[in-house]
């Protein structure tokens, strides 16, 4: 599943927190993220840059099988296997 994809089911299902005031990078983000405990989070208004910033959408063995469209007990073969037979990225 695309990045983009992703984000948008958890936008559907009400998991992505989203941040619309404007936040700094030096610390108030990692700030925020803890104070979320592992909820995927969307930053939209990142001080001092024009693109938007995720977090914590790789905060649990559950969210990552999610990611990949896999369960969570196929986790390490599918990122095993992924590690060997590489793909080129998608310039989108």
């Amino acid at each position: 599943m695309s990045f983009r994809t992703f984000l948008e089911e958890l936008k559907r299902s009400g998991e992505l927190a989203r941040i619309t005031r404007s936040v700094s990078t030096n610390y108030e983000i990692a700030s925020i993220l803890n104070e979320l405990e592992g909820k995927p989070v969307l930053f939209e208004n990142v001080k001092d840059y024009k693109m938007k910033v995720a977090g914590g959408l790789c905060s649990s063995r559950e969210m990552i099988a999610r990611a990949l469209k896999t369960e969570e007990r196929n986790l390490i073969k599918k990122l095993a296997y992924a590690a060997e037979h590489p793909k080129a990225p998608e310039t989108v």
